[in-house]
Formats: structure tokens, C-alpha cells, sequence
């Protein structure tokens, strides 16, 4: 049932629901009748994440009744955690550790505002909770155009200052995951995974594709 309600610029609501340990919390987007797919494209961004050992929320889409509307909705589990300035998350580890994952996913929005758009969890960890304007679309639903999410990776060099303390060795290990961990298969297989028009689905498996070679020959001389 919904406890809470909306956060953010887009439709949604706290939700709690029996679990295996309890009540568990949620936070839902609802999908945005203009752009009903950004929920999916979330969810895929989320999963790469946890390919490069990234800390997320567990999340998934859901289709829930509100009212007499069936609607689809992407959960996400509430991080039991503190508040944190943005000094202090850039301080941790698992804060820097995403820097390539956020530059490959164009996820600007974490870097230029990590007190709004991570957690801290009890664990110590930075947790990226809100990841809807990775990829194709922005925060509050519009599509990027292609050249702002294209085969190139301008985000390696304008929001590495966002990153205080990466070292040269902790890009190259990020790089290392990235090479093993992101095959032409397992892109296809993620992309695959979610539910997307299959333009976008083609789009996304070439443009990853090409994204994750530009950020190794970048970084091929470290």
C-alpha cells in the first residue's frame, strides 16, 4: 500500500509491502505518459551499474492498480542510511569507484549533485538511488539528442574534477571491470533484457558498445 508520496519531478510514491524479513520499503516511479519507457531504461541503467560492482538499490518494474488504471512503475528499495553533504560523499571509496560507470552511462545527474542522488547506506557504501536521466533520457523524461549520448565520452574529462582523490590506479582497475565485465554479449544480453522499442534497443546495444571502446583506447597509455 502507499505510505508516502511523491518525491522528485516525476509521478510516484513511497510503497510498503510484505517481505521476507518484514515490511519493505519502496520508492516508485510511476511511468510518464510522455515517456513511458524511461522506467525500463532506468532499470538497465541500474543493472550495468551492478556488472561494474557499482552500488545500487535492488530494484525492478512492477506494474501496479492505482485506482482503476493499471500502470507500470520502476521500485526501488529505500537504503536505510544518513544524510550526507557532498563533501562527504565524494570522500568515500565507493563514491570515486563509479566514475566510469557514470561516464559511460552519461548519468550526469549523480556527479553534479550526489547529496540529492545517492545514499549512504548503514554499510558505509555510496549508493546511486536515482539513475533516470542515465542514458537516453533526461531526469524529467526528455530525450537527450544523439549527440549528447553518442559514441563519444566527454564525461571522462568534464566531471573528473566531481571526483576528488581518483587515482590513475583506480581508473585503470575501473577500466579493467569495465573491459571484462561489459562483452558485446553481455551488452546485448542486458539491453535485451529490459523492455524497450527495439530502435531504442539497437540504438543502446551500438552506442554502449562504442562508449565502452572509446573509454578503453582513452585510457589505454594509463
Amino acid at each position: 500500500m502507499e505510505t508516502g508520496g511523491q518525491k522528485g519531478s516525476n509521478p510516484g510514491a513511497e510503497i510498503t509491502i510484505p517481505g521476507e524479513k518484514g515490511a519493505e520499503k519502496y520508492y516508485v516511479k510511476f511511468e510518464h505518459p510522455e515517456s513511458p519507457f524511461q522506467i525500463w531504461q532506468e532499470k538497465l541503467a541500474e543493472d550495468i551499474y551492478r556488472k561494474l560492482d557499482v552500488p545500487v538499490p535492488e530494484t525492478k518494474v512492477v506494474l501496479l492498480t492505482r485506482g482503476a488504471t493499471k500502470v507500470y512503475g520502476h521500485a526501488s528499495l529505500l537504503i536505510e542510511g544518513e544524510s550526507k553533504s557532498e563533501k562527504e560523499i565524494q570522500s568515500l571509496p565507493s563514491w570515486k569507484k563509479g566514475f566510469i560507470a557514470d561516464a559511460l552511462l552519461a548519468n550526469w545527474d549523480i556527479p553534479a549533485a550526489p547529496e540529492r542522488n545517492t545514499t549512504v547506506g548503514k554499510d558505509g557504501k555510496v549508493y546511486r538511488i536515482d539513475n533516470g536521466g542515465a542514458l537516453l533520457f533526461r531526469a524529467r523524461g526528455e530525450r537527450k539528442k544523439k549527440d549528447l549520448f553518442g559514441k563519444k565520452v566527454p564525461e571522462i574529462e568534464t566531471t573528473r574534477q566531481r571526483y576528488p582523490g581518483l587515482t590513475k590506479a583506480d581508473i585503470k582497475e575501473q577500466v579493467s571491470l569495465l573491459e571484462k565485465r561489459l562483452s558485446d554479449e553481455e551488452i546485448d544480453s542486458l539491453v535485451e533484457g529490459v523492455r524497450l522499442p527495439k530502435e531504442d534497443r539497437e540504438y543502446l546495444k551500438k552506442t554502449l558498445k562504442q562508449r565502452r571502446d572509446y573509454i578503453i583506447h582513452y585510457f589505454s597509455k594509463y
